[in-house]
């Protein structure tokens, strides 16, 4: 560290992104298959608490729960 708040060693490389580059698929596949695992409670849990048009977002620093009440869909400038 060369003493400045917030520096970072940019030569150690982010050991997840190492180990992504190595065994991308099976990384991948296993990832999904924890998330899996661990989002079916929520999951139950909001349908059998709330109603369909609530929704979780879920960060490294906490979590949202979010309820709509207006939803408009406008695709027509979405590339295809």
């Amino acid at each position: 560290m060369d003493g400045r708040v917030g520096a970072q060693n940019v030569s150690q490389p982010n050991p997840r992104r190492v180990r992504i580059t190595e065994r991308k698929v099976s990384i991948v596949e296993d990832d999904a298959k924890r998330l899996e695992e661990l989002t079916r409670p929520l999951i139950q849990w909001l349908n059998e608490t709330y109603h369909p048009h609530v929704a979780v977002i879920v960060t490294p620093v906490g979590v949202e729960l979010f309820e709509s009440y207006c939803s408009v869909p406008i695709t027509d400038y979405v590339p295809d």
